[in-house]
C-alpha cells in the first residue's frame, strides 16, 4: 500500500476520506497491471538475396506464451518471408571515379578464359601492349569431401528500448561449437556494437491523433489523465478484489509462493512412500531384523526344508513330509514316508546300470556300419586334412576316384619295347609275326606255390587278391601291421598297447581298424610318430569299441580320426 500524501497527523474528516480514496485507487492501478510481456527470439534467415528476421520463439514473459510465428515486417509481424523487411539495408551510392594512373609497362599479359578440355593448351590473343592468355586444362579427378565444419551459432535476440525506438539486441548465442561470437545490436547491414547504430524494428509511426478517451480531452501536451470515475465499472470491479502482498499468491490460506510449491509436490512424494500397515502384513512387505535379514517366520517353508543330522540315530522319531534329511556321517539323504525314513538313491555312477531307451541308443559296431551317409558331398576334389570330418573325408576320396577314372578312361601309355612293355616268352610285343606262348606245366600241389604274407595264399587252380578285405593286428605291447596286406583290420586289446608305424604304406589310400578289448577292463591305445591330426583318445572294453579311420597323406604322415561304437 502506498504512503498517503497527508502528514500522518489527525486532520479534517474530508482529508482522511480523500487519502483513503487515493490509496484504494492506487492499489487498483497496481493490481490492474498485466503480467510481464514476452520478447520474440529472432533468427536471421535467407529470402533469396535478402536477409530477414524470423520469430523462432518467445522468451522472458509471464503467463501463456504467444503462439504466433512469422517474420518482422515494416509495420509488425507478417506471415511470409516475402513480406518481411530486408535487415541489410539498401546498397550505398557509388563513389566518384578515381584519377588516371601512371602509364603501365610496355606490355601486359592477363589471364583470359580458363576452361576444361581433353588435352592441355594455352593461347595468347591480342596485340601489345595488352594481351590475354587463354588456358585449356584437363579436368582432374574429383577431390574427396572435406571434413564437416563446426556447428554455426544462432543469436538469441531481445527487444530493448532506445528512447522512442525499439531495437534488437543479441543477448547470447546458442547451438554452435567453438568460441561464441561477440554480442551487439542488429544494424541496417549486420551486427553493430552500439545501440545508437541499431535498426529501429518498429517501422515508421502511424498517422492520426487522439481526440478523447472515454470523453476526457487530452491536455496541451496530448496526454489524457483518467480518474477512477472515468473508467466504467472500475470501482465495482475493485470492490471485489483483494490486496496483493509481495511474495505471496492470492488464496484463502496465507501461504508463501515457496510453501505452495512444496505443497504442490506433496502428493507425489506421499504416493512413493510405503504405507506402514503393509509392514509384515499378508501380501505386504517382510521386515528386517537387527542383522538386516528377513526373520524365518516370514520365509516360506521350502527355504529350510533340508535338515542335517549327525547320523541316522539322530533323526527325529517322526519326520515331516516334504522335508529332506541328511545324515552327515555317510552323506546320505532320506525322506519321511509317513511311517519310516526311506533313502533317496543316488545316481548309479555308470551308464552300464542305465537301460537302453527308445531314442537314446547305445553305440555298437553294427549301428556305426549301418549309418547312412546323409549329407555326403561329392563336390570337392582335395586332399584330406586333419580338420575334415569322416563324412567330408569320404566325399573328398570319392571325388578323387571319380575324377581319376574320368582322367585315365580311354588313355594308353606309349608302347616302348623293353621300357613300357616287356617280352612274352622271349618275343617282343611290338615285333612282327605271331607271339608264341609256351605251354605251362601244371601245378602239382601246394608245395610248388610260394606263400604270401597276410591272410591269403595261392592254392592250386586259383590266385588270391593282392590285398585282403580284412586282416588282424595282434602282438605284444607294441603292434605294427602291413598297410598293403588288407583294407579293414580288427584289433582286440589284451592290455594297454601302442600302434607303431605301419609298413608298406600306400599314399592316398585309407584303412579302417575296429579296436576292442577282450574283457570289461578298459584298455588304451597309443599311436606311433607317423600318426597325425586330432588323435582320438582310445579307451575300449568288450562292450565299448572304437572305429579308427586312417588316411595316408604320405608314407610317413597318416591322419587318424575315431568314432566310439
Amino acid at each position: 500500500m502506498a504512503e498517503p500524501f497527508y502528514d500522518l497527523m489527525p486532520g479534517p474528516e474530508h482529508r482522511q476520506k480523500l487519502n483513503e480514496m487515493y490509496s484504494v485507487w492506487l492499489a487498483a492501478l497496481e493490481e490492474a497491471l498485466g503480467p510481464r510481456g514476452w520478447s520474440p527470439m529472432l533468427g536471421v534467415t535467407t529470402d533469396g538475396a535478402r536477409r530477414v528476421l524470423q520469430i523462432v520463439d518467445w522468451v522472458g514473459g509471464e503467463d501463456v506464451k504467444p503462439t504466433i510465428t512469422g517474420y518482422i515486417g515494416a509495420a509488425g509481424i507478417v506471415p511470409t518471408a516475402a513480406e518481411a523487411i530486408d535487415i541489410r539495408g539498401g546498397q550505398g551510392i557509388a563513389g566518384n571515379d578515381g584519377n588516371d594512373g601512371a602509364d603501365g609497362p610496355a606490355n601486359t599479359l592477363t589471364i583470359g578464359t580458363v576452361q576444361s578440355g581433353a588435352t592441355a593448351g594455352a593461347e595468347i590473343t591480342g596485340t601489345a601492349p595488352s594481351q590475354t592468355l587463354n588456358l585449356t586444362l584437363p579436368k582432374g579427378d574429383a577431390g574427396s569431401d572435406g571434413a564437416d565444419g563446426t556447428d554455426g551459432w544462432t543469436p538469441v535476440w531481445a527487444v530493448v528500448a532506445d528512447g522512442e525506438r525499439r531495437v534488437l539486441r543479441i543477448d547470447d548465442w546458442t547451438g554452435g561449437t567453438g568460441t561464441k561470437p561477440a554480442t551487439g545490436y542488429l544494424g541496417p547491414t549486420g551486427i553493430v556494437a552500439t545501440i545508437g547504430d541499431a535498426l529501429d524494428i518498429r517501422g515508421a509511426p502511424g498517422s492520426g491523433s487522439v481526440s478523447t478517451v472515454n470523453n476526457v480531452d487530452p491536455d496541451g501536451s496530448g496526454n489524457v489523465s483518467l480518474g477512477i470515475s472515468d473508467i466504467p465499472n472500475l470501482s465495482t470491479s475493485m470492490d471485489d478484489k483483494v490486496d496483493k502482498v509481495t511474495g505471496k499468491g492470492l488464496s484463502e490460506a496465507n501461504f508463501t509462493s515457496a510453501e505452495k510449491s512444496q505443497l504442490a509436490g506433496l502428493d507425489d512424494v506421499l504416493a512413493a512412500k510405503l504405507d506402514s500397515s503393509q509392514k509384515g502384513a499378508v501380501s505386504g512387505v517382510a521386515p528386517l531384523d537387527g542383522d538386516a535379514k528377513v526373520p524365518a517366520i516370514h520365509l516360506p517353508s521350502y527355504v529350510d526344508d533340508v535338515l542335517e543330522y549327525a547320523n541316522f540315530g539322530a533323526l527325529p522319531g517322526t519326520g515331516e513330509a516334504g522335508k529332506i534329511y541328511v545324515t552327515l556321517d555317510n552323506n546320505k539323504t532320506w525322506r519321511w514316508s509317513g511311517s519310516a525314513y526311506v533313502e533317496i538313491a543316488a545316481s548309479p555312477g555308470s551308464t552300464d546300470a542305465v537301460p537302453e531307451g527308445a531314442s537314446n541308443l547305445y553305440h555298437t559296431a553294427a549301428r556305426v556300419r549301418a549309418v547312412v551317409l546323409s549329407g555326403l558331398s561329392l563336390a570337392t576334389n582335395a586332399a584330406i586334412t586333419a580338420s575334415d570330418t569322416v563324412l567330408s573325408a569320404f566325399g573328398k576320396l570319392q571325388k578323387q576316384i571319380t575324377d581319376l577314372v574320368a582322367t585315365v578312361s580311354g588313355k594308353q601309355d606309349a608302347l616302348v619295347s623293353g621300357t613300357s612293355i616287356k617280352t612274352v616268352g622271349g618275343q617282343s610285343v611290338l615285333g612282327s609275326g605271331d607271339i608264341t606262348i609256351p605251354t605251362l606245366a601244371p601245378i602239382a600241389d601246394t608245395a610248388d606255390i610260394a606263400s604270401l604274407s597276410g591272410g591269403d595264399t595261392i592254392t592250386p587252380g586259383s590266385l588270391g587278391t593282392a590285398a585282403a578285405a580284412a586282416g588282424t593286428i595282434s602282438g605284444g605291447t607294441t603292434n605294427t601291421f602291413d598297410w598293403a596286406a588288407a583294407v579293414n583290420y580288427t584289433m582286440a586289446l589284451t592290455g594297454n598297447r601302442t600302434l607303431s608305424n605301419p609298413t608298406n604304406v600306400l599314399p592316398g589310400t585309407t584303412r579302417v581298424i575296429v579296436v576292442s578289448s577282450s574283457t570289461s577292463t578298459s584298455r588304451t591305445l597309443a599311436f606311433g610318430s607317423n600318426f597325425v591330426g586330432d588323435l582320438p583318445t582310445v579307451s575300449v572294453t568288450n562292450t565299448a569299441n572304437m572305429v579308427l579311420f586312417l588316411y595316408a597323406v604320405s608314407s610317413t604322415k597318416i591322419v587318424v580320426t575315431g568314432v566310439e561304437i
